[in-house]
């Protein structure tokens, strides 16, 4: 039986809405490289909120702090918090906090480590 593998490319979202602009259609994919690297570096918990991060940002508009995946995941924020920093360090994840010109407050997030490296 042939094996099966999947290529070793950047994590990729997709995101398509239908004519009446009401539905939107995600695809998000982490590479085998990444799921490895993360499960067996990280663990568990940091690779779901990553997969967690990456359907946040396929879609618009979700909040991407700890206490709404925390709801989510019917986790402690501690726990988020825990899994979150461990994404930060090993340089898959960053928040990024800023105030524009005209004094309102942005976030800028970066997902994956080819957009943290990058930024």
């Amino acid at each position: 039986m042939p094996q099966l593998t999947l290529p070793n490319s950047y994590t990729e979202v997709n995101s398509k809405v239908d004519r009446n602009n009401k539905i939107i259609h995600t695809k998000y994919e982490v590479t085998q490289t990444e799921r490895e690297d993360i499960i067996s570096s990280l663990g568990d918990a940091a690779f779901m909120l990553y997969q967690y991060y990456l359907r946040c940002a396929s879609m618009t508009e979700v909040p991407m702090e700890d206490a709404n995946a925390a709801n989510y995941f019917k986790w402690s924020i501690r726990k988020v918090a825990r899994a979150r920093k461990l994404l930060e360090t090993a340089g898959y994840f960053k928040k990024i906090t800023y105030s524009s010109s005209v004094g309102k407050k942005a976030v800028t997030y970066y997902i994956s480590k080819n957009r943290v490296a990058n930024m």
